[in-house]
């Protein structure tokens, strides 16, 4: 765990994004976090495509009371972006693991988005004498093998061509409309509402 000593990127608002910047070497890539505010930690895990930015102001509001933490996916924001990386949600959810152990964090409220459901949900399972809240945000954290469109969605995004979708052509940005992700686009679509 450090402070970052490389120097943030021209497209960041430091008004906007005004916090430090932190850094842990895990075992699978160099993962960027923002650390702030003393007292129970609170673990902020967001979706696909998004970055602890978009957290920005809980970690304003929350962290005069709490300590809020709030990292990049490997691949996301400010984290490097290892090509060896499986970037699958389960992938992710070792490396949260790890950084939970490394950073020592105890009794902490975890914040799932999106992704940070299934990648949340499996350390609170895992782990649930180390879990003292859970907030769930607009997520899944059940299996998904039964349906098709989502398991032909999720193999597509695993596969090779997926990956030079994702990091060639920033797939996920480019084809949300709003702010959702593609497969809740055509869940809309399928239940109407879209």
């Amino acid at each position: 765990m450090a402070a970052s000593d490389s120097p943030r990127p021209d497209w960041i608002d430091p008004e906007q994004y005004p916090f430090d910047s932190n850094h842990a070497d895990l075992d699978a890539g160099r993962l960027h976090y923002v650390d702030e505010g003393e007292g129970r930690p609170v673990l902020m895990l967001h979706g696909n495509p998004t970055w602890s930015f978009l957290y920005r102001h809980l970690l304003r509001g929350l962290s005069e009371d709490y300590r809020c933490i709030a990292p990049d996916y490997l691949g996301f924001g400010l984290s490097e972006k290892p090509r060896d990386f499986s970037y699958r949600p389960a992938a992710h959810a070792d490396v949260v693991e790890e950084f939970i152990e490394e950073l020592g964090l105890a009794e902490l409220t975890l914040v799932v988005h999106d992704w940070g459901g299934p990648i949340g949900c499996r350390y609170a399972v895992e782990n649930p004498g180390n879990v003292h809240s859970l907030v769930v945000m607009n997520t899944f954290c059940w299996p998904v093998e039964r349906d098709l469109y989502l398991k032909a969605f999720g193999g597509l995004l695993g596969s090779r061509l997926g990956k030079l979708l994702i990091t060639r052509r920033n797939f996920f940005a480019r084809s949300c409309e709003g702010d959702c992700w593609p497969g809740e686009l055509a869940l809309r679509k399928r239940s109407g509402q879209g």
